[in-house]
């Protein structure tokens, strides 16, 4: 792509426009005085090289057919009108190109330049292939009367083919000046004035511009390469015998007319193919996806309005584009803060029913805590009544010493009972702070078992139970635990398979089982009564430590509902679980299991 060159004409509010500063293309800042003497050159160079075929065409094709006298009026004339027409034309020319100079300085310095005033001056930049047109134009046409003229009143009989090959000559020679002259400042102008004079807009807004069209130029170029060739063969060839020398004079016409068509060619591409080319690449461009393409021309014929409708074209495309692409950005976001508003929402729904699910909780907590308050206070009250109850009588020295017996025996089933409370109380407060000693020795089972079964074997028989107890033979004799908090739990086990069986039986069973980790061997005690069995919806509560499975029948059977807690964390320390299975009105098992492994 070639360089941009933008040249800005913002308008001020006193009607004026300021001239901004241009990118330059190549090295240092641009010059007026350059531009503008190419154009006042390049045309009269065209009109010179016209000239010269025109003196060379009229030394060997009207000289000849004049006399002495008519030659020295031939050249008099020709020195005359070389000394005033064409000086004439050509201050008319370099006026018509020197009235863009203020503006280009003004330009060039920044200074502020009247709108109207830069309007004229773009006007006239387009116009200037006109003022070529037809300043040269002018001076050829009238180069054919102010030559004959002189000829035809002068001395002597003028040849009757003066008046074919003079006219004829001198407007081949002029065609092909004034066309190529026509290009070549058209050329000049677009490529060194226009940058100068206008942006990418305001060439198409300027009122009264005729830029020279692409038809008009057609027709010029027609002239220049075909033509004016054509006409000046003919003309060798009317009143002519074409002897050596006319054969070679039509050869040197032919190669000068050939040398104009390859000259007019040339100006034709720059002109008329480049602008094809740059929308052609610029549109392969477009195809493949590249929209930072853009056309930098400045045409005043009907290139400059396609190639401004390609650009603007071009430039709806990016502006859809960066729509496109943000819309897509503004998706993703909408999409990203979507998805973290519903992680946020997912997060409080959550924290939501967490805070729910702990208020619950701290709401059952605080309602088992009243309760347990309640029947703690039952539970301790009892026994102290009893004691003081009984003490208070013991005061008495008439007691009979059998009565006095049994009061001391009350007071200390009494005494223990308060201790056993307030060691559950103890213990609870050990687990839950984590300081609950275990000491692992070698411990003979069937020892824990018989301790156990001898403490609530009394109270069994008083209600009428049944004790079975059932040890598989693969249970080893002697395992590495703690005796005392293994005792502790199953105590707490079966004493309440006793305290809330009314009737049936009471089963001990021990057996082996296998552990959730590979080659870890369990045991497995089993308590199972023929109780009430406890609710299905109090099953998960009654190892709560503050969550009673029924506080009725804990009133009705002296107890504070701390043991089966306190028994299941004694399950974990020991290496294992305690879980409970029960069927309303059927009864229920307790499923105690520790670490199997064997003393050595």
């Amino acid at each position: 792509m070639p360089k941009k060159i933008e040249v800005g004409l913002p308008a001020l509010g006193n009607g004026t426009l300021v001239m901004g500063p241009t990118r330059a293309i190549g090295r240092g800042r641009p010059r007026t005085s350059r531009p503008l003497l190419l154009v006042i050159v390049l045309p009269l160079l065209m009109q010179l090289v016209g000239s010269v075929f025109n003196i060379w065409y009229n030394t060997f094709h009207v000289v000849p057919l004049l006399d002495a006298a008519q030659k020295d009026t031939f050249e008099q004339t020709i020195v005359l009108f070389n000394c005033v027409a064409y000086p004439t034309f050509i201050g008319i020319w370099v006026y018509a190109v020197l009235r863009l100079r203020q503006p280009l300085q003004a330009r060039h310095s920044g200074q502020a330049l009247p709108a109207e005033q830069a309007t004229a001056a773009r006007r006239a930049a387009v116009h200037l292939p006109w003022w070529t047109l037809g300043v040269t134009a002018g001076g050829w046409v009238l180069c054919i009367p102010a030559l004959l003229i002189p000829l035809a009143t002068g001395p002597g009989r003028l040849d009757p083919q003066v008046f074919v090959h003079l006219p004829i000559s001198i407007a081949i020679a002029g065609l092909m000046s004034v066309t190529q002259g026509v290009f070549v400042v058209e050329l000049a102008a677009e490529r060194r004035l226009f940058p100068l004079l206008f942006d990418r807009d305001t060439l198409l807004e300027i009122e009264g511009v005729h830029p020279l069209s692409l038809r008009g130029r057609g027709m010029l170029w027609l002239f220049s390469v075909a033509v004016c060739p054509v006409l000046s063969l003919l003309l060798l060839l009317v009143g002519s015998d074409m002897g050596a020398d006319d054969r070679l004079f039509a050869t040197a016409v032919s190669g000068v007319g050939i040398a104009f068509a390859f000259g007019s060619a040339w100006l034709m591409a720059r002109l008329l193919v480049e602008p094809v080319e740059r929308l052609r690449h610029a549109a392969r461009d477009v195809a493949a996806g590249r929209l930072d393409t853009h056309i930098d021309m400045l045409r005043a014929d009907e290139f400059g309005p396609l190639i401004h409708e390609f650009n603007a074209m071009i430039a709806e495309l990016r502006q859809q584009q960066r729509l496109r692409i943000q819309l897509t950005d503004r998706t993703r976001a909408l999409e990203r803060t979507t998805g973290e508003l519903e992680r946020v929402a997912r997060q409080r729904a959550e924290a939501t029913e967490h805070l729910r699910s702990a208020l619950s909780v701290a709401e059952q907590a605080s309602r088992a805590k009243s309760e347990f308050r309640a029947n703690m206070s039952h539970v301790l009250r009892t026994p102290l009544s009893a004691i003081l109850g009984f003490a208070e009588i013991l005061e008495d020295e008439e007691v009979p010493g059998e009565t006095r017996r049994e009061f001391t025996a009350a007071i200390e089933k009494s005494g223990r009972h308060l201790l056993s409370i307030i060691n559950d109380v103890l213990d609870l407060s050990a687990i839950q702070s984590g300081r609950l000693p275990v000491q692992r020795v070698p411990t003979r089972l069937s020892r824990v078992l018989d301790e156990v079964l001898a403490l609530v074997r009394v109270e069994a028989a008083r209600r009428g139970l049944t004790l079975e107890v059932d040890i598989a033979n693969d249970v080893p004799q002697q395992i590495d635990t703690d005796p005392l908090r293994l005792k502790q739990a199953l105590l707490n086990l079966a004493g309440n398979a006793v305290k809330f069986t009314e009737n049936g039986r009471i089963s001990l069973r021990v057996s082996l089982t296998d552990g959730a980790t590979a080659g870890r061997r369990l045991v497995r005690l089993e308590v199972d009564d023929t109780g009430p069995g406890i609710p299905p919806e109090k099953i998960d509560e009654i190892f709560d430590p503050f969550t009673l499975g029924d506080m009725s029948a804990t009133r009705r059977h002296e107890g504070t509902g701390l043991g089966l807690s306190i028994a299941r964390h004694i399950a974990g320390l020991l290496g294992g679980d305690l879980t409970v299975s029960s069927k309303l009105g059927t009864g229920s098992r307790f499923t105690l299991t520790i670490a199997g492994d064997s003393a050595a």
